[in-house]
């Protein structure tokens, strides 16, 4: 039996909201009226009907399940009447009508759907306190984008729709677990037959859902535009994404037709000062903190009336709060955040937000220098994690817009060991980069100091990635700067420096003399942080010099020091050293603890170049141990986080340790990839230590133990002409990644037409992307949005079946459109 109900009819189908749907009934089971709240096109109204639709088969509301729309109704002194009409009240003659429907209500157990309150909150409050009051066995279920604010209600919000995250590995067989591809899928269904997720358009797919924040009413309308456009045109659209997603039911109320006019809906409600606040968050990219918000959006504002904007903005569902440990922080859902920068750059505020928006962030990352070498390092890692794309947000506008390089030096200078230490090591050489050579384009006087912290940071990140001449260059255009200013704090930093990547040139005789050099400024400066990282440079010479009882006394007294200093990330790398000298002599039991307590703290705060090394080392003391199947698992965890660095010289240690464990068993594959791990330290100029060299001599000897000169050869031969990509892929053993050779090594005049499957605006960016430049010059070349760049440029990877823009550039080497003089080494 189904109680009475006006329910409208539905003719699509509900998608998932199985918890949703359960939260809901169990909350309105213990409150009469409960406000079901979210920004517009989430859902609300969908969610509230397909409760009531259950609902309507029980025996709660007996007397009547009855819905009343008040998103037409513009006159506040027609709700009661709109409830009237609905629950079959006539209005009696000299009598109010609110008296009324308390009389046909008292008894009744009737469940209101209350819908769209969002616009009449005042009257929709004082009328339902009153029915609630007297009607004992009344329910309201409302949707509003904001509660009502009266005794008794419980205020839920909707989320979105679950998402997939577009940058792990997408199978389609598991994208049908996301609520929000399931309604895509279906309503693209509707548009065309044919749809169907495929492992070509996955992807495609996952990004879509993601982009557009899992939004019901954006998904739709994108699935509409299925008939017309494929997923992969559909997302490399979404930067216009406002004229792009309209067409919805002409039987729908006009703002649930296009995105653009849902926005208009919401944003028309704001008060001006509301509005004011929303424009000037969307300068924010990500997450920020309440702080930065005050600094930036509050100026000439009192601190309390902003937090009270904040606030009302929160309750309208067009601010999100997430909590981040002590203190919240705020979000905008993107397509939110979209359209409010648009209205942003109808203003003319962008600018001073802009530029407000820079100053607090340079400032940020000027105050997190000092703490990203003490005790509170792991805070500020995290926290710089948080704001990281803030920063990138101020850089961009420091180097592309604004034309600021000084700014962006400063900021790239003072947060490049978060970039380090997190894994960020690309990006963070690009950024500078790109500061460098806005500041030599511009021609005008720049502080030596900030040159010199730039060019520091620009060398310790190419060291990173054993690009050692590069890093030479920069920390020697870095000392020169420093010594001619008398700056002997910053000259101890550069010798020192300059040593580590000479050391790694095999200098050691040179790389001794600035160790030395530098460790006597910074003993004269009473520098405990310059004078650990000193001892610990000279005791990494002695380990390779095999004199490990200096080595040991070296790095034992460059702990202590970082102990003292609360230096983590310090700490980490002395015991990893620790390790490989205990290791070396033959003491596995000790090195192992060693290499476990520096991994423990490396992973604490985060530090990815550690947490590569030390799992390295552990695979190279499990082949020490002879236990060939631990030490291909750590080597391969080793290779996944080195691989995702762009660490160079670790990616050769991880494959050199694969082939030595596979040495005894499978000998070809082992040669071919010691080939292969020997032509990538040839390019990265990146010799063997000492210390290793006898060990790699005999696993070499090894695999060729039983098989002919010329087999051995032609092993080692074959490995050297693999790509670093063909190389990875034959480290992890996954035949399913091996397939670029295909495209690699077929010629020019033989491509099997695999360029006509690339569309014309992906190959004039894979063209681009070649020759150096990033997604946002790209961008601006073309005259489109950088997310349609990295659109175009999944479209590419998956095209060729590659996986990095390196892979994509050899492949426009080889086969002709770009040549090797357009190319850029760094892209390539």
């Amino acid at each position: 039996m189904v109680v009475p109900n006006n329910l409208p009819p539905q003719l699509t189908t509900f998608i998932g909201r199985e918890q949703e749907i359960a939260d809901v009934r169990r909350l309105l089971a213990s409150s009469r009226l409960l406000t079901l709240m979210g920004a517009g096109g989430s859902g609300k109204t969908r969610l509230s009907q397909k409760v009531a639709t259950e609902l309507a088969a029980g025996k709660e509301h007996a007397d009547g399940i009855w819905f009343i729309d008040l998103a037409p109704l513009t006159d506040e002194e027609l709700v009661p009447q709109m409830i009237a009409s609905a629950v079959g009240v006539r209005e009696e003659a000299g009598r109010p009508l609110v008296d009324t429907l308390i009389e046909h209500l008292r008894h009744r157990k009737v469940l209101l759907l209350l819908d769209n309150c969002e616009h009449l909150l005042e009257v929709c409050g004082v009328l339902l306190e009153k029915l609630l009051k007297a009607c004992p066995h009344l329910h309201v279920l409302a949707t509003s984008r904001e509660a009502l604010g009266i005794d008794g209600e419980m205020a839920w919000r909707v989320p979105s729709l679950s998402v997939p995250d577009p940058q792990k590995p997408v199978n389609p067989q598991d994208l049908s677990k996301y609520d929000s591809v399931r309604l895509f899928t279906e309503r693209a269904f509707y548009s065309r037959m044919a749809f169907t997720i495929t492992s070509a358009n996955a992807r495609a797919v996952a990004q879509l859902c993601y982009r557009l924040d899992g939004i019901p009413l954006a998904i739709e309308l994108a699935a509409a535009r299925v008939k017309v456009l494929s997923v992969e045109q559909i997302v490399d659209r979404l930067d216009e994404r406002f004229r792009l997603l309209t067409g919805g039911s002409p039987t729908a109320l006009p703002r649930q037709q296009t995105l653009q006019a849902l926005m208009d809906w919401s944003y028309d409600l704001l008060k001006e000062e509301e509005k004011r606040l929303l424009r000037g968050l969307s300068v924010f990219v990500g997450s920020f903190a309440l702080e930065a918000v005050q600094a930036i959006c509050g100026t000439g504002v009192d601190e309390y009336e902003i937090i009270n904007l904040l606030s009302h903005l929160v309750d309208k569902s067009l601010v999100l709060v997430e909590d981040q440990g002590q203190a919240a922080r705020y979000r905008l859902l993107e397509t939110i955040r979209q359209y409010a920068w648009d209205k942003l750059k109808e203003s003319d505020e962008i600018d001073a937000l802009r530029e407000r928006h820079r100053d607090w962030y340079l400032t940020l990352g000027e105050r997190a220098q000092t703490g990203l070498v003490g005790e509170e390092q792991r805070w500020w890692l995290e926290y710089l994690e948080m704001e990281h794309d803030n920063l990138r947000a101020a850089l961009e506008w420091s180097v592309r817009n604004d034309h600021d390089p000084e700014s962006a030096l400063r900021l790239s200078g003072a947060v490049w060991r978060f970039w380090d230490m997190r894994g960020y090591i690309t990006e963070g050489r690009r950024w500078l980069n790109e500061g460098l050579q806005a500041a030599r384009e511009a021609h005008g006087s720049l502080d030596s100091g900030v040159w010199a912290k730039a060019l520091s940071a620009a060398g310790n990140l190419a060291f990173e990635q054993a690009d050692y001449d590069r890093a030479i260059e920069f920390h020697r255009q870095a000392l020169e700067l420093r010594k001619q200013a008398g700056d002997k704090r910053g000259t101890a930093g550069s010798l020192g420096n300059l040593g580590v990547a000479l050391r790694h040139k095999g200098e050691y005789a040179e790389a001794t003399r600035l160790y030395n050099e530098s460790l006597a400024i910074f003993r004269e400066l009473d520098n405990t942080q310059g004078i650990s990282t000193m001892l610990n440079s000279l005791g990494f010479v002695a380990q390779c010099q095999e004199d490990y009882g200096r080595a040991e006394e070296l790095y034992n007294e460059a702990l202590a020091l970082a102990q003292e200093l609360g230096d983590k990330h310090g700490e980490t790398i002395m015991l990893n050293n620790l390790g490989e000298v205990a290791q070396c002599q033959g003491h596995y039991e000790q090195a192992e603890e060693f290499y476990n307590q520096a991994l423990a703290l490396s992973h604490e705060i985060g530090d990815k170049v550690s947490i590569a090394d030390i799992t390295t080392n552990l695979g190279c003391l499990a082949n020490s141990r002879g236990d060939s199947e631990a030490a291909i698992r750590l080597y391969r965890a080793g290779l996944q986080v080195c691989e995702e660095l762009g660490h160079k010289m670790g990616i050769a240690d991880c494959m050199e340790g694969i082939a030595t464990a596979w040495a005894g068993k499978d000998k070809k594959r082992a040669l071919r990839l010691f080939g292969a791990a020997e032509m990538l330290r040839k390019r990265t100029e990146s010799p063997y230590a000492p210390y290793r060299d006898e060990d790699y001599r005999q696993a070499v000897a090894r695999a060729k133990e039983g098989l002919t000169g010329r087999e051995a050869d032609n092993a080692w031969a074959l490995g050297r002409t693999m790509t670093l990509e063909q190389a990875l892929n034959w480290a992890k053993e996954d035949p399913a990644l091996n397939t670029i050779s295909v495209y690699l090594q077929t010629s020019p005049q033989h491509t099997n037409g695999v360029e006509k499957e690339i569309k014309p605006r992906q190959l004039d960016v894979l063209r681009l992307v070649a020759t150096g430049m990033t997604d946002a010059e790209v961008a601006e070349r073309l005259n489109i949005g950088v997310r349609t760049v990295q659109s175009h440029l999944q479209s590419v990877f998956r095209t060729l079946n590659v996986n990095s823009r390196s892979a994509a550039t050899r492949y426009a080497i080889e086969h002709g459109l770009v040549t090797n003089g357009e190319a850029s080494d760094e892209a390539s």
